[in-house]
């Protein structure tokens, strides 16, 4: 989508109890710095959550993602 950003940070926290085989829950956090606009910046990460195997197989697993995402101007 030839989208322009100038700082990407992303901090995944992700449960896992003792006794759960895998992953139980993740808490996702993603801080964008750019001179796009909001609207086109929501467009690219729908589109990345839409294709991400990862968040696929949690979802598909039923495991709740809470996605947070931050938008600072440049």
């Amino acid at each position: 989508m030839r989208v322009s950003v100038s700082a990407l940070e992303v901090n995944v926290k992700a449960e896992k109890p003792d006794d759960a085989k895998t992953v139980t829950k993740a808490d996702i956090e993603i801080k964008v710095t750019t001179n796009e606009s909001e609207d086109k910046i929501k467009r690219v990460w729908q589109h990345t959550r839409d294709n991400c195997p990862v968040g696929q197989l949690f979802e598909g697993a039923g495991i709740p993602v809470n996605y947070n995402l931050k938008i600072t101007k440049k």
